[in-house]
This record gives C-alpha cells, sequence and structure tokens, in this order.
C-alpha cells in the first residue's frame, strides 16, 4: 500500500546556496522562457555542485540549453517537455566539460 508523500522543506543550506538562489532570482528572466524555470534550473544545477562551476554559472549553462530545446522544438510541443529537461543537462554537462578542458598555463 503506498503512503502519502510528506514534504518538508529544508532550512539547512549553505552560503553558496542562499547567495546563488538570489543571484538566479534576481537576474531578469530572457525572453520566451516562464517564470518558474529559474526555480528547475537551480534544481537541475544542484546536481552538478562542487564541479568547478558555480550554481550561478550552471544555471545560466541551463538557461541556454532551455532556449535551444524552445527553439528546436517548440515551447508547445509534447516532446518539448519530455526533452527540454535533457537539453538543460546536457548543457550544464557541458558547460563543466569546458571548464574542465581549458588550458592553462603549465605548473
Amino acid at each position: 500500500m503506498l503512503r502519502p508523500l510528506r514534504i518538508v522543506k529544508l532550512e539547512c543550506q549553505t552560503e553558496e546556496d542562499q547567495q546563488a538562489r538570489e543571484e538566479v532570482l534576481n537576474t531578469p528572466i530572457p525572453p520566451g522562457l516562464p517564470p518558474d524555470t529559474n526555480m528547475l534550473l537551480v534544481s537541475v544545477a544542484r546536481r552538478y555542485r562542487g564541479r568547478g562551476l558555480s550554481l550561478a554559472e550552471l544555471v545560466e549553462a541551463g538557461k541556454e540549453g532551455w532556449q535551444q530545446a524552445q527553439r528546436y522544438f517548440g515551447a508547445d510541443t509534447d516532446k518539448f517537455e519530455r526533452w527540454g529537461l535533457l537539453w538543460v543537462q546536457e548543457s550544464m554537462l557541458m558547460a563543466l566539460y569546458d571548464n574542465e578542458n581549458k588550458a592553462g598555463p603549465p605548473s
């Protein structure tokens, strides 16, 4: 038998999480993005935290992926609902990959 889910809001967030969330919520939303998209992007970006990019940089990469998916599928189609999130994840992973593979000065 299934039990109903109990949703608990966590009160302990790191300072980086709070700063990134404020920064993301205060940035203007690009045209074509629904207002709730920022929170979706933050929740996806948290999965890739601590891998070399800040949360705000990951969200920015996710916005680009979201806009690419909108251009490719069109925002009204069923395919967009299915594949849009995957494009967001892919763009965040590509940003992490590009950041890792930047050629820096030899040490």
